[in-house]
């Protein structure tokens, strides 16, 4: 298989080393600091917490970083 010819191919995470390889891995970043930043407030906030508290969620803004892995949609 070619890539990006025959697949595409897209990672998760947005490591340096993606743009390192052969053919440059087009990735999905992520806000990985502002991710356990968060993760420590909800922590805090159970810990510190009486109750029982209902599930929390929060989402973070991502950014694709198109490379030379993807192609075009046939």
């Amino acid at each position: 298989m070619r890539i990006p010819e025959d697949v595409s191919v897209v990672g998760v995470d947005g490591i340096p080393m993606a743009e390192q390889l052969v053919v440059s891995l087009s990735t999905v970043a992520q806000q990985h600091e502002e991710m356990a930043a968060k993760a420590i407030e909800f922590l805090l906030t159970r810990i510190e917490s009486k109750e029982v508290l209902p599930p929390q969620v929060a989402s973070f803004p991502t950014n694709f970083m198109e490379r030379e892995s993807v192609g075009p949609v046939s």
